[in-house]
């Protein structure tokens, strides 16, 4: 209980950056290239290969892909398959998921409970089944890790034992966000290519081969 108050403070202190940060009309602007490589001002393969996020696609792929987004963000929930859809035409991509809890406590909270479902290895199905529906208060999530196959008594349990450690991932995405530059959710960094706010299917597969490149 002591981790997720510490943790509430913080994230409620961070959400204050993201007012009026998801303008996402400016971001939408169909056939340009979009985004800005930020390798030359900083260590883009710490913040691309930092350890214990769970992420999906392959281990070694040639592109690695961050997606910071919060459950309560809708500009997160409309952008989602796009670059998804990018991200399955490519192959050959990791996907690796930041959650940035900054939308007030219930965000915190399913938050913590998504990287707890990690340890079943079951993030990434109960992250898509909260994005879809954009519900993510206790039932809907207690829902979603029962449609996953999931063990709620077991989540509980490590998010006791490893609540510390959860929020340790957290912090670290919260700084790397700031550093990163993000206003607010969503954001991401495709290789070298920071992206903030919504894109199109076609500017995230640009993004993905600028960054192959």
């Amino acid at each position: 209980m002591k981790a997720t108050a510490i943790s509430r403070r913080q994230w409620l202190g961070l959400g204050a950056l993201s007012l009026g940060a998801l303008a996402l009309g400016q971001y939408l602007r169909r056939g340009q290239p979009l985004g800005r490589d930020v390798s030359e001002i900083m260590d883009v393969p710490a913040l691309l290969e930092a350890p214990g996020f769970p992420f999906e696609g392959p281990a070694d792929a040639a592109v690695t892909m961050l997606v910071f987004s919060d459950y309560a963000c809708p500009v997160c929930r409309q952008v989602e398959p796009s670059w998804r859809e990018a991200v399955r035409e490519a192959g050959d991509v990791r996907v690796v998921h930041r959650d940035w809890p900054i939308l007030g406590p219930a965000s915190v909270r399913a938050a913590r409970v998504a990287l707890a479902a990690d340890r079943q290895g079951l993030y990434a199905p109960f992250h898509a089944t909260l994005m879809r529906t954009g519900q993510h208060g206790e039932d809907a999530m207690r829902a979603a890790l029962a449609a996953a196959g999931g063990d709620w008594a077991r989540l509980e349990a490590d998010l006791a034992a490893h609540g510390e450690a959860i929020d340790r991932l957290l912090a670290r995405t919260a700084r790397d966000a700031l550093q990163l530059g993000f206003r607010g959710t969503p954001g991401y960094l495709v290789g070298p290519i920071r992206i903030e706010g919504g894109a199109s299917e076609r500017q995230f597969a640009d993004a993905i081969e600028r960054a192959r490149g």
